[in-house]
C-alpha cells in the first residue's frame, strides 16, 4: 500500500510542476487502525519534502482549481502508460525543482526542452532547430521570435559550456533558470493539449516546422 501512495504522490507533485511555477513542498502521512474501538496505531510519513524552489509560493484559485482537476484527469492517463513521449521531459522539470545545484537543474530543463523540440533521428543543427522551434511556440506575436531565438541560444550554449566543463557564473545561472523553465513548462503544455494522443512528437514537430514557414 505504501508504494502505491508514494506513487501516487510523486505523481502528484509532477502535475503540480507542470501545471504551473512556484515554490512547493510535498508530502504524506499515514495511520492505520488496531483496534475495533478506533484506536489509531502506527503513523508514517508527515514529512514535506521541497519540489520546487520560488520565491513565490503555490497557490491555485478557484478557477485554477477547476482547470487542474481537468488538467488532472488528462496528465494521470498520460503517466500511467507504460511509455510516453511526454513523461521524460515533465519528469526533468520536476527533478530541476529538486536540484542542489543551480547547474544540474538548467541541464534538466535544457535536456527536457531538447526532447521535444527535436526527433531522435535528427543529427545536425540541433541548436538551430531548438531555438528556431522553441520561438514559435513561446512568441505570442511573430515580431516577439527573435527575443525568444536568442533566450534559447542562450539557454543552449549554457548547457554546452557546462556538460564540457567551463565555468557559468552564478550570475548567468540566475537569469537562465526562470527563462528555462518557463519555456519547458510552455512547450510541454502545448504537447499536452495539441498531442497528448500520439505515440511521439513528430506530429508536433511537424506542426511545429509548417507554422514557421506559413507565418
Amino acid at each position: 500500500v505504501s508504494w502505491k501512495i508514494h506513487d501516487f504522490t510523486e505523481m502528484l507533485a509532477i502535475a503540480f510542476r507542470a501545471f504551473k511555477q512556484g515554490g512547493l513542498s510535498i508530502g504524506y502521512a499515514t495511520s492505520h487502525v488496531v483496534s475495533p474501538f478506533g484506536r489509531m496505531g502506527e503513523s508514517r510519513g508527515g514529512f514535506l519534502k521541497k519540489i520546487s524552489v520560488g520565491i513565490v509560493g503555490y497557490s491555485l484559485s478557484v478557477t485554477e482549481i477547476r482547470a487542474f482537476k481537468q488538467f488532472w484527469k488528462n496528465f494521470r492517463r498520460i503517466m500511467e502508460k507504460q511509455h510516453h513521449y511526454l513523461q521524460v521531459p515533465i519528469r526533468r522539470l520536476r527533478t530541476a525543482g529538486t536540484r542542489a545545484e543551480k547547474e544540474d537543474a538548467l541541464v534538466d530543463y535544457v535536456v527536457g526542452l531538447e526532447a521535444l523540440l527535436g526527433t531522435d533521428d535528427e543529427r545536425t543543427e540541433i541548436g538551430y532547430r531548438f531555438r528556431i522551434r522553441g520561438s514559435v511556440l513561446l512568441a505570442k506575436r511573430r515580431n516577439e521570435r527573435q527575443s525568444y531565438i536568442r533566450s534559447l541560444r542562450e539557454l543552449y550554449d549554457l548547457r554546452s559550456r557546462m556538460v564540457h566543463g567551463q565555468t557559468v557564473s552564478k550570475e548567468e545561472l540566475d537569469r537562465a533558470l526562470p527563462v528555462a523553465e518557463s519555456a519547458l513548462r510552455t512547450v510541454w503544455r502545448w504537447y499536452f493539449a495539441r498531442h497528448g494522443d500520439r505515440a511521439d512528437n513528430r506530429m508536433g514537430i511537424e506542426e511545429i516546422d509548417k507554422k514557421l514557414v506559413s507565418d
